[in-house]
């Protein structure tokens, strides 16, 4: 139990079938000195006996024993993956544990919209929202040829992806070479796109 008198309790991971895992979640309790028996982790339940989720008779030792809060702080998370065998650490919000949780699933319901793409409707998609939108550039960059390579056909469609070219290849350019600073600074549809920097008043 945490000094607030929050439990700390595991999430059922909406990706999973309910087989699989238990419900799990955070509630305050009625007061800080009552405690309620939790429901135990997938896997713990009848490791030398026939005992099962349902038979509940009173709080495990790693209920009992308390949450992985007690005294630490907010820095630790309370929201944790319930899916079996994942060494996750915990969640500080219930929106990063369902974020995580695409990580378990096999389901991909982001779709390039670029007709022909292999991450197309008919093809693979993606699982996350923000990397289709990253996978967009693909399409959309001007390309980021590599200034150090004598072959100047293959372009990186992000300056991300050139750069981490020149870091394993070209290890003894500098990283603020001129030469690549010039390839990177071109911005796709003009210099409004992307993030402004500041500049400084000469």
């Amino acid at each position: 139990m945490s000094p607030g008198g929050i439990r700390t309790r595991e999430l059922q991971s909406p990706l999973r079938p309910p087989a699989l895992c238990s419900p799990f979640y955070v509630t305050p309790s009625a007061s800080s000195d009552t405690t309620t028996p939790l429901p135990r982790l997938v896997g713990d339940y009848g490791r030398n006996s026939t005992e099962s989720p349902n038979d509940q008779s009173g709080p495990s030792a790693a209920d009992s024993s308390g949450g992985a809060n007690d005294g630490a702080g907010t820095e630790i998370g309370t929201f944790k993956c319930s899916f079996e065998g994942c060494q996750a650490r915990p969640f500080q919000t219930q929106y990063l544990l369902n974020s995580h949780a695409n990580v378990h699933s096999a389901e991909r319901p982001h779709y390039c919209s670029v007709m022909g793409c292999p991450r197309s409707k008919a093809g693979k998609g993606f699982k996350r929202k923000n990397e289709m939108i990253r996978h967009g550039f693909v399409h959309k960059s001007p390309g980021y040829a590599c200034p150090f390579c004598p072959d100047r056909e293959h372009k990186y469609p992000r300056p991300d992806n050139l750069q981490r070219h020149v870091r394993s290849r070209h290890v003894e350019v500098d990283k603020n070479d001129s030469r690549l600073l010039e390839v990177l600074a071109q911005r796709p549809d003009g210099p409004s796109r992307g993030r402004r920097r500041r500049t400084l008043p000469a």
